[in-house]
């Protein structure tokens, strides 16, 4: 009788990664490298010995250090689609809810480590790539916040997402404190930042429409 083929696994086989999956993880890996470092002293062969890849698997699927570097900074400074702002099970008041809000934000923002708030830009006349990026982000996400947050309808919008502008800014610096300087808990930043947003929907934009520019003035 003829023996039947075996079917056990050798030992050293290992299963094939999708390019997806492989590039997912090459960019994870990425993203840990560059937390709480400076961009300069963060080299290819760093990211590709942690990642447990070749240089050139590297180079394949993101061509180079400061195209990596960007989809790690795209990664980190966008909230996914798939997170909502305003958690399914918030409820209580309109302040609340709001620390609610803040809460989903802080926790992505955490989880990314400085990574966020350690990205400035250039403050130069002329966009970088890096501010390009984290001015679509920053666009983006206001948007999402004027049609998913419960702001009082009363609000005039055009103010309303000028003045969430400003409020980005101010909580980029906010989570520096927090995240990178390290001068703020995170429940100091969350009173800090649940606060000032109140705040903008209850005197600042108000006011802002009170001189006139929303009459057409």
């Amino acid at each position: 009788m003829s023996e039947r083929p075996s079917t056990e696994v050798s030992p050293k086989t290992r299963t094939r990664l999708t390019p997806e999956f492989r590039r997912e993880q090459i960019l994870a890996t990425a993203v840990d490298a560059f937390s709480g470092s400076d961009y300069s002293e963060v080299s290819l062969d760093d990211i590709a010995e942690l990642a447990g890849v070749t240089r050139g698997l590297l180079h394949h699927y993101f061509g180079s250090k400061r195209a990596l570097y960007l989809e790690v900074i795209a990664r980190t400074v966008t909230i996914p689609a798939s997170t909502k702002l305003v958690p399914d099970d918030a409820t209580g008041s309109r302040d609340e809810v709001l620390g609610q809000c803040v809460s989903t934000w802080m926790d992505m923002i955490e989880s990314v480590g400085g990574v966020w708030a350690g990205v400035a830009g250039s403050g130069s006349a002329t966009p970088t790539d890096v501010d390009e990026i984290i001015m679509k982000a920053r666009d983006d996400l206001v948007e999402r916040m004027i049609n998913e947050v419960p702001f009082p309808a009363t609000l005039d919008r055009d103010l309303l997402r000028s003045a969430l502008r400003a409020y980005s800014a101010f909580a980029r610096v906010a989570t520096d404190e927090w995240l990178v300087r390290r001068t703020l808990r995170r429940d100091e930043t969350h009173a800090l930042l649940a606060s000032t947003l109140a705040s903008l929907i209850d005197s600042a934009v108000p006011a802002m429409g009170a001189t006139g520019r929303s009459k057409g003035v």
